[in-house]
């Protein structure tokens, strides 16, 4: 299926949603001075085609979580997808990606502790086969998450 192309509507729309996830069809049809019908028709086509998707993101700090990090993994060239695909099955893990450079993939991750990323260290990265290295490197201060916002 071919995705058609966000237009500035869709594009501001997406703005909005990103900023205030619960904002509504009438708050964003004012903002964007068009009606809330045209809002609604233009979310729902968004979401049905799979171009937006309505998530809850999680504040890490206030819930605990004070271990972020950002895992680089130098893994066999035949074992690149398998292994970002195994990555992805951790609940600890919150996004993995294949990339080009140093190394192969990227995932990022939170935890609650530097004891718990030890354990999952050990106990899940380092046990998946075909990995050569991993290079751990724990954020000391998010600026901007998915969202657009530091909290």
């Amino acid at each position: 299926m071919v995705m058609p192309m966000m237009d500035d509507l869709d594009e501001k729309i997406f703005a909005i949603l990103s900023k205030d996830g619960r904002a509504s069809n009438a708050e964003m049809a004012r903002t964007l001075g068009v009606s809330e019908g045209t809002v609604r028709r233009r979310v729902t086509r968004l979401i049905d085609e799979e171009a937006i998707h309505t998530v809850a993101v999680i504040n890490p700090q206030a819930t605990g979580y004070q271990c972020e990090v950002i895992i680089g993994i130098d893994p066999a060239v035949e074992r690149v997808h398998e292994i970002a695909e195994e990555l992805a099955t951790y609940s600890e893990v919150d996004r993995v990606a294949v990339v080009t450079g140093r190394y192969a993939i990227f995932a990022w991750a939170t935890l609650r502790t530097h004891a718990e990323l030890e354990r999952f260290l050990s106990e899940k990265v380092h046990s998946i086969p075909g990995i050569h290295s991993v290079t751990t490197s724990l954020c000391l201060e998010v600026t901007k998450r998915w969202g657009g916002t530091a909290s």
